[in-house]
């Protein structure tokens, strides 16, 4: 076995030593234990699932839209994110730990898994920052929103962002590199080293201030910006809306509405964002100034962690903030439940129901209930009409009104009962995607 001199060993332990251990190991050695061998992992599944659900849902024809196109980006890079993340994880369980040449094949995989999950951490970042700058440009400058806001320009900045971002990470790969070695007591195992670019004090410095910088520090600021920005319009937009619904009760309309629900979703996944993302910036910028410590290093598996919860969550945010995600979620992946929902809906006075003669159905308002009537067969005109009443819309025989033969015609009910498109399913949703 060949012998190689590596001017920095890379070591990963994951046993536990006998004997007592310094301050900063301890926790070093505890905070692996606890995030990357227990947390982790029960993150890491919720937030695949949520993933893959959000992809699912937001590709679904109804959800179309530019602000849906970035989302649907979103959370396909924090799907890549998680898996990177729990490969990296591996590292820190006894056998792979210890690097033993069985495993020689994950080490030699491990530098580009450490590429995927920082490319896919830098594409969530301008991602993010991209679905901000579209919602401000769509609130605050509806003109232009019309149109800069579409599909196509949606799709050419999300392919723009992940080029850039895979490309600009490109180096990390190739700062180390893995061979056979012989320990000491004539072990075969494996030993990551440092190559000549990853030992390249200038490197270092340049790619460290170009990730805090450009992954980090510019686009925390821009979003911070952007969302007060866009707290500032929904503010106004609410002020608004109060004002015009004391003069005119029916003067908001359901678009407004909402936008301005889609605007607080995307407000709360930038401020998740800033969160968690926040702390890592912070750390990083502050190794640009000093040395690499046990304490940096136990820091560092805390605030991964936190990006990691970050990557996970945007699904239940979606979830709790959107009626109209959370209605699709259910047609899509428990149509039987939302039918059962809808026909308990439908019971209710305000729904729709129907008489029918098995022919052709109409709809008439009564109040607050819309009721089918039968076609009038016995005039040749034919069909019926709708006649604004006092308590709403009534319906006569054409026919009749007309020709005076049926004026006293009784429609005749019948059990059935049939909802309008829009109102089992709320916003045009047929559970048929």
């Amino acid at each position: 076995m060949e012998s190689y001199n590596c001017s920095t060993n890379i070591t990963y332990t994951a046993e536990w030593p006998d004997g007592p251990l310094e301050a900063d190991e301890h926790f070093l050695r505890g905070t692996r234990f606890l995030i990357q061998r227990v947390l982790v992992p029960v993150v890491v599944v919720v937030g695949l699932v949520g993933n893959a659900a959000t992809i699912v849902v937001l590709t679904r024809r109804r959800m179309r839209s530019s602000t849906n196109v970035y989302l649907t980006a979103l959370a396909a890079s924090d799907l890549l994110y998680l898996t990177a993340i729990f490969l990296l994880s591996l590292r820190h369980y006894p056998g792979i730990g210890s690097m033993d040449t069985s495993y020689f094949f994950y080490w030699r995989l491990h530098r580009f898994v450490l590429w995927l999950a920082d490319s896919m951490t830098a594409t969530s970042i301008w991602l993010t920052v991209a679905f901000t700058v579209e919602r401000y440009i769509a609130v605050c400058h509806p003109m232009r929103g019309r149109l800069l806001c579409t599909e196509y320009r949606a799709r050419l900045a999300v392919l723009v962002v992940w080029s850039f971002c895979v490309f600009a990470t490109a180096s990390v790969p190739w700062e180390s590199y893995v061979v056979w070695h012989r320990d000491h007591a004539g072990r075969e195992c494996v030993r990551e080293c440092e190559s000549w670019l990853g030992a390249n004090e200038v490197y270092i410095s340049i790619y460290s201030w170009f990730s805090a910088l450009l992954f980090m520090a510019l686009p925390l600021l821009m979003l911070a910006v952007f969302n007060c920005f866009l707290i500032n319009a929904v503010r106004q937009s609410r002020r608004a809306r109060r004002s015009m619904t004391q003069n005119e009760p029916n003067s908001v309309s359901q678009h407004q509405r909402q936008e301005n629900r889609i605007t607080i979703t995307l407000i709360g996944v930038v401020i998740l964002f800033l969160v968690c993302q926040t702390p890592s910036a912070a750390l990083l910028v502050y190794k640009s100034f000093v040395d690499e410590t046990k304490v940096h290093r136990s820091l560092g598996n805390i605030c991964n962690f936190l990006v990691a919860v970050n990557a996970a969550s945007n699904f239940l945010l979606y979830c709790a903030l959107s009626d109209k995600y959370r209605r699709t979620f259910l047609v899509t992946f428990v149509p039987w439940c939302y039918k059962a929902q809808s026909t308990a809906l439908q019971r209710t006075g305000s729904m729709y129901s129907t008489h029918s003669d098995f022919t052709r159905t109409t709809r008439s308002r009564v109040g607050s209930v819309y009721l089918q009537v039968p076609k009038d067969r016995s005039n040749g005109a034919g069909g019926n009409r709708l006649q604004r009443t006092a308590s709403g819309y009534s319906s006569q025989s054409v026919g009749g009104v007309l020709g005076g033969a049926n004026r006293n015609q009784k429609d005749r009910p019948s059990p059935n009962r049939l909802a309008p498109p829009s109102a089992a399913n709320g916003n045009g949703f047929d559970g048929h995607d």
